[in-house]
């Protein structure tokens, strides 16, 4: 998406006007770029355990918000094709998984400092 917007576009519309549209494809642009880095934080904090809680609340947030969002498109666009509805249902485990994660690892939730 941030690389190759054309070809994300046309693999889910044929419509040649929005290959024109260049707002479009500089949001694409734009968000592809963010997802980028934020994988790039995810996946470097994965190895530091402090950041590691922050990696995957991230990660939790991320997929909720592409859920969410899909789901009110579900809503008042219709359903789209197979592929996207077999994202969302990845999308919402990914972030069950991060939430059970965060609840059940006491490693990733430090240990309250004990003064004596």
């Amino acid at each position: 998406m941030a690389f190759t917007p054309y070809s994300y576009l046309t693999s889910m519309a044929s419509a040649p006007a929005i290959e024109s549209s260049l707002e479009l494809i500089s949001d694409l642009r734009g968000l592809g770029g963010t997802l980028i880095f934020l994988g790039t934080f995810i996946g470097y904090s994965i190895f530091k355990l402090p950041q590691l809680t922050n990696a995957i609340n991230l990660s939790v947030l991320i997929y909720s918000a592409f859920v969410v969002f899909r789901v009110i498109g579900f809503l008042l666009d219709g359903l789209p094709g197979v592929i996207v509805t077999i994202a969302v249902s990845i999308e919402a485990g990914l972030a069950f998984w991060g939430l059970w994660l965060l609840k059940s690892n006491t490693k990733l939730h430090p240990s309250p400092i004990h003064i004596h």
